[in-house]
């Protein structure tokens, strides 16, 4: 997944977790994030809200550039790990 922002913009970044089994329901232990730019440099880091089957952070970019948002989410006894690519335009 690819997302874009302008720099200067602060946006809610929010994902959805689901089963295959329709049956089955999600329960989130935990998520966090890690935000970090083209150079590896570690820009912000911190926990998610939970809402649910959903986790969201608040993301501000303050600089044009390429990052990269990395999302960890515990559910039951799985880590979750997913990483999104994100350009800021100027």
């Amino acid at each position: 997944m690819n997302l874009s922002f302008y720099a200067g913009e602060e946006k809610y970044v929010t994902a959805t977790l689901s089963s295959i089994d329709p049956d089955e329901i999600v329960v989130i232990k935990e998520a966090g994030f890690e935000l970090t730019d083209c150079k590896g440099t570690l820009v912000s880091s911190g926990v998610c809200e939970i809402r649910g089957q959903e986790i969201s952070v608040l993301l501000p970019i303050e600089r044009p550039g390429s990052y990269t948002l990395k999302l960890t989410v515990k559910v039951g006894r799985e880590t979750i790990i997913e990483k999104v690519a994100i350009f800021a335009g100027a």
